[in-house]
This record gives C-alpha cells, structure tokens and sequence, in this order.
C-alpha cells in the first residue's frame, strides 16, 4: 500500500435480496451522517448483486403508474423503493454499487453534480480496463415530470456514461445533513422482455440504454467488472481500499430499516414520508 494514499473501504457482499441492499446502502448513509463511532472509516465503497430479479422504484416515483403488480407477484419478482430518486430499476444481471461519505469531502466535494461528474470520470476509467472507450459529456437539458420515462437508462442526463449515446451506467445521488449517497447499477446483460412485463409494457423506455454483453460482444464476469470499477475508482480519487465488511453497528442499522422501512408495504407503495428515516 502506497503511503501517499488515503484509504477507503471497500465491502464486497453476496448476492442478496432488494430489501436487504436498499437496507445496507441506507444504513452505511446513516452510518456516516451520525459519525458516533471513530472506529468506522468513510468513504466506504460497497459492491454487491441480486439474488433474484427485482423492481427498484425511485423515492418519489408512482408505484401505480410503474409497476405491474400482478405480473411481478405471479412471477416472483420483489418490488423495492430506493433511498434516492430517479425511476424504475429492473435489478438483474448487473454489477451494482454504493459509495458512501461526508459531504465537502472526497468524492462528495462541491454540487452533486459536481461530484457525480467526478465518481462517473472514475466509473468510465474502470470500464476502460475493459477496453471501452465511454462518451463523457455534461447533459444539462432538464425533463418535466411528465417526460421522465419509466426505466432510469433510458435518462441519459448530466454527466452520463454513454456509448453513442446510451447508457450502460444509471445512477442516483442522495445527501443528507453532511452524508452523502450515491449508487448505481452497470448492466452486465439485460432481459429486456422482463423489464417490460414488470412495468407494464413500457418497452419504448429501454431504448436508450445497452449492456456491457452487447458493448464487448461477450459477457463479463461479475467479479471481473467489480475488480475494474473499484481500481477505476481507486485510480480517480488516488485512493488505496481497504477490504472490509459491514460494521456491527451498520448491520443494526441495516436490520433495522429492513424490518421497518424495506419491508412495509406503505414505503415501498408511497415512499411515506413517516418512514422516509427510520
């Protein structure tokens, strides 16, 4: 380990349930803003999939309008409300993360659009490593409510991870009295059928995003696209990881929201602003 760089966390969890991730993204938020124990470091970089196919709705997004109930029931596919905004995620065959830390500090220095800028620079050196070459550009054409479509790839907005103009990186920011959120998803390969089934029939909204598969005209391992995102990311910030785990006080936190936030029917339906924080 180099002494002229910081060190950050770095977790590296199993495939696990929607409720259980959107739970430990949280609690690692709510971690950090409370700060009451020194022994836990910040930022921390959290890598992780889905052990089955599952529908994540923004913060603030309708969940009648978004999701086909019955379809998603019938088939087995859970329904989650994330922590930050943006719209419908079909979580599946992807490698996702969560990136943690004090707002005004590295990578949460200045705006969020300022920072997503930055941890998009470090996303798009990482899957350099694979042997693409992303389109960056600054996107700051807004959208009203009405135009937003269903699926967050289809957004291509500010500071988006484009290959001739599609996603294949979606991600959300969120910050909260001096903490700061931001995850995302990068498509390994993508079951566009499904998506549509689970919203509804919106299959106009997938349109502007692609998958690593169609990208490098193979498959990726999980494994060797998380390598490629934390060394990206390391590299962008100069940064060492540190490997670690989910601190004890964090998992509480964790089985907390879960069991209080996650799991209730009125947050996942209404994102209910009496369990916006728990």
């Amino acid at each position: 380990m180099s002494a002229s760089l910081k060190t950050w966390r770095l977790i590296l969890d199993p495939p696990q349930d929607g409720f259980e991730n959107m739970a430990r993204d949280e609690a690692l938020l709510e971690a950090c803003r409370r700060a009451g124990d020194d022994s836990l470091q910040y930022p921390v970089l959290r890598i992780y999939g889905w052990n089955v196919p599952t529908l994540s709705l923004g913060r603030f997004q309708d969940a009648l309008r978004s999701v086909d109930q019955g379809f998603c029931r019938e088939h087995g596919i859970p329904v989650v409300r994330r922590p930050t905004g943006g719209a419908a995620v079909l979580h599946d065959r992807e490698v996702t993360y969560c990136l943690v830390g004090p707002t005004g500090k590295a990578p949460f220095c200045g705006s969020i659009l300022d920072s997503y800028k930055e941890i998009a620079a470090g996303i798009a050196e990482g899957l350099s490593l694979l042997g693409l070459s992303p389109d960056m550009g600054c996107r700051t054409r807004t959208m009203a409510t009405s135009d937003i479509p269903a699926q967050c790839f289809a957004r291509v907005g500010s500071y988006e991870i484009t290959f001739a103009g599609k996603k294949v990186v979606g991600s959300a920011q969120v910050r909260r009295k001096g903490a700061s959120l931001q995850h995302g998803s990068i498509l390994l390969d993508a079951n566009g059928r499904l998506f549509d089934e689970a919203t509804g029939g919106q299959r106009e909204e997938r349109r502007g995003w692609t998958t690593l598969r169609e990208l490098l005209g193979r498959r990726p391992d999980f494994e060797e696209v998380a390598l490629a995102l934390a060394r990206g990311l390391g590299s962008g910030f100069s940064v060492d990881w540190g490997l670690s785990e989910i601190a004890p006080t964090e998992d509480r936190l964790a089985q907390r929201l879960r069991a209080r936030k996650y799991l209730n029917a009125h947050w996942t339906a209404r994102g209910s602003s009496t369990l916006s924080r728990i």
